[in-house]
């Protein structure tokens, strides 16, 4: 890999940020799903997309690898038993190429479970604020002399 010592110059990888963009994606894929009449496949890639951001962000929010699958992702959750029932039925929904039935109550279940919690973690985010970007320009102008 060559040598990466101009990474230590740095600062310390910010977990906030990590939580922010998922937190962010969620919200904006969510905006989008609503959108939608009714569960088709494009809808149901949303949703799951969508619960796979805060997953990851509620992983993350715990100091655990946001970067696994939906699957090790609900394992690791505390969601309860029922909410990972409907995720799975959820995914092979779209495994199926939604050609099963799905019911109306699981779709209102999650739709409110992913609301609330979108809501909920939009709320522990103020505007996001400009960072200082030179640091990280200065070190990116080291690598690119190096090459």
């Amino acid at each position: 890999m060559g040598n990466c010592d101009f990474l230590n110059e740095l600062p310390d990888f910010d977990k906030d940020v990590l939580k922010y963009h998922y937190a962010s994606i969620a919200f904006n894929v969510w905006k989008e799903a609503l959108d939608r009449e009714e569960m088709d496949r494009k809808s149901t890639k949303r949703y799951l997309y969508c619960i796979r951001c805060i997953l990851a962000w509620k992983s993350a929010d715990l100091g655990k690898d946001s970067s696994i699958s939906i699957f090790e992702l609900m394992e690791d959750s505390e969601i309860n038993d029922d909410l990972k029932s409907d995720i799975n039925t959820l995914i092979d929904y779209y495994k199926s190429l939604c050609k099963n039935e799905l019911d109306e109550e699981l779709i209102d279940r999650l739709s409110i479970w992913i609301d609330d919690t979108v809501k909920n973690i939009k709320d522990h985010y103020p505007k996001k604020e400009k960072k200082d970007m030179s640091l990280y320009d200065d070190v990116l102008f080291k690598v690119l002399e190096i090459e």
